[in-house]
């Protein structure tokens, strides 16, 4: 899923930190979805980084969704135009 950066505060400009944090929420809607829809909510996360992104664009890909007994944890690699930059990993309940 690719995404663009919008500021988290009304009028100011989200720093490339920030930027990636907003994107890499997207982790639980792209690792949850399934036949019926998300079936679960995010409760946690964990954003590491190996560099900051470049430019506006930034994009997630789902790579790993594990689930029992209505919680699941599930990972994905945010990167830019530039190639990977980190992964966000979430874990989440059943909604």
């Amino acid at each position: 899923m690719w995404s663009q950066r919008i500021a988290a505060v009304r009028g100011e400009t989200p720093s490339p930190f920030v930027a990636a944090a907003i994107v890499g929420e997207a982790t639980s809607l792209v690792t949850n979805w399934g036949t019926r829809g998300l079936s679960f909510i995010n409760a946690d996360l964990t954003l590491v980084l190996a560099r900051l992104p470049v430019g506006r664009e930034m994009g997630v890909e789902a790579d790993n969704h594990v689930s029992a007994s209505g919680t699941a944890v599930g990972s994905a690699v945010l990167f830019d135009r530039e190639g990977p930059i980190g992964e966000q990993r979430t874990i989440n309940l059943g909604a």
